[in-house]
């Protein structure tokens, strides 16, 4: 959840930081973050987030719901009831996230007036936090707290449990445990005028996001093409400090989040946060099989722009290697019952199979980290993955020909490998660029574990 600054601004002389501190630049545009900037977006209009928003109680998000209607737009719910989901009772106060997390434990904070992150201890922000008077504002929002004895107290929605890979693919043996990425529970903690600039989660990762108390507004831009290739744009400029990027969209939606409201993002969309109150948040990312295109689509972005491996969604490779063995049971079940599949899995795989692929060909190269778990043969894992995905294609097909028949006669020698794929699909087809397309050569973007 650490906010990377974008390289090769050089440094920054004192008038320079003066004028930051005052808000604008030399040529009197406002940088973000500021004061300055603060009011001015407050004092902007936006359309409301209903138009691309989804309201429900929590017994109505259900994980059967999201299979029949998928999870692409951003959906909020006011009542914890039915979300499954367990947090601190309301007098949990700053003091305690110390007492719980350890005065000594290093986290990541964000300077918003020039929006780069510094180091410092727990005991040390709290301190800050808890001051009535602020020279600067300080906002911390990658605490992950997974290992503390905080943790007890926080558990994320079921829905986001039931999705989340990481609950159902990682090994659950001691050895794998130590290495298992901690992405689930973060505490976020931000004073009144913080803000946190455009950012996609890192690796296209879903959000749960509730807040406990305070007040929080989101800027919401869709991830459509044309949004993320200006966002791409926006992002490698050397002014994007200098300019609101949800000016350069048609439409950027704003939502407020209250006490008490809980809100899940899904993947991919590009979103900037404001806190008009102190606020104490709760949340955890997850990857699942509802946004498998658009979640490798984000991680081959991070990749092209070389983000650091400390900002991307931890051992990413690894956890999808893991998932694919998950996918191809279940995909084997679904032929072997001849009953149609869900249109996002057979989707998401065609993408995965293709991604899968190109790490294979790259792992072992030099400067490439090896990420396939030893218990997968990669190579009989592809073979039979793509095996399944043309059967499973076939007997779809067949489902709309002519002639009626009960199940698919397999033939063994179908077409396969690249030459199945590119009839429509893989990164092309599925929005994902592909190494001919040149639609993201991103150089410093920017990713968050989280607002």
């Amino acid at each position: 959840m650490v906010r990377k600054r974008k390289s090769g601004k050089g440094h920054t002389s004192e008038p320079q930081v003066e004028s930051m501190r005052r808000g604008r630049n030399a040529s009197g545009r406002i940088f973000s973050g500021t004061q300055a900037f603060v009011e001015l977006l407050k004092s902007k209009n936006f359309p409301s987030a209903d138009e691309v928003s989804l309201t429900m109680n929590g017994h109505q998000l259900t994980h059967q719901y999201l299979l029949q209607e998928g999870f692409n737009n951003p959906i909020l719910v006011k009542q914890k009831d039915g979300l499954g989901m367990t947090v601190p009772s309301e007098s949990l106060t700053a003091d305690d996230v110390e007492r719980f997390v350890g005065s000594d434990k290093m986290v990541d904070v964000i300077k918003v007036t020039r929006q780069i992150g510094i180091r410092m201890n727990l005991g040390k922000f709290i301190k800050y936090f808890k001051s009535p008077k602020k020279s600067r504002i300080l906002n911390l929002i990658s605490l992950e707290f997974s290992q503390t004895s905080l943790s007890s107290q926080v558990e994320a929605p079921y829905i986001a449990r039931k999705l989340d890979w990481l609950n159902h693919v990682w090994p659950k043996d001691i050895r794998h445990d130590e290495r298992k990425p901690r992405v689930g529970k973060y505490c976020l903690m931000s004073p009144k005028n913080s803000y946190t600039d455009f950012h996609i989660d890192f690796g296209g990762s879903s959000v749960w996001y509730h807040l406990h108390w305070g007040k929080k507004i989101f800027y919401l831009i869709k991830p459509t093409s044309a949004n993320l290739s200006l966002y791409q744009r926006w992002s490698s400029s050397s002014t994007s400090d200098e300019t609101f990027f949800g000016d350069q969209v048609d439409m950027c939606y704003k939502l407020t989040l209250k006490k008490g409201q809980t809100l899940l993002m899904p993947s991919g969309w590009i979103h900037a946060v404001l806190t008009p109150k102190d606020s104490i948040v709760f949340g955890g990312n997850f990857l699942h099989s509802l946004n498998i295109e658009k979640q490798l689509q984000v991680y081959e972005m991070e990749r092209a722009t070389k983000i650091l491996d400390n900002y991307q969604y931890p051992l990413f490779q690894e956890v999808n290697w893991l998932a694919t063995q998950s996918l191809l049971r279940e995909l084997k079940q679904i032929n072997d019952s001849t009953k149609e599949y869900p249109n996002h899995l057979m989707i998401g795989l065609k993408t995965l199979l293709l991604a899968l692929k190109k790490w294979r060909e790259e792992n072992g190269k030099k400067g490439v980290q090896n990420q396939v778990p030893g218990s997968i043969d990669m190579d009989i894992l592809l073979e039979e993955l793509e095996k399944e995905i043309q059967r499973g294609d076939f007997y779809m097909k067949s489902l709309n020909s002519p002639k009626s028949f009960r199940g698919p006669k397999w033939d063994e020698t179908s077409p396969s490998s690249e030459e199945y794929l590119k009839q429509g699909f893989g990164y092309q087809g599925c929005g994902i660029p592909g190494p001919s397309h040149g639609t993201f050569p991103l150089q410093k973007k920017k990713f968050k574990k989280g607002k």
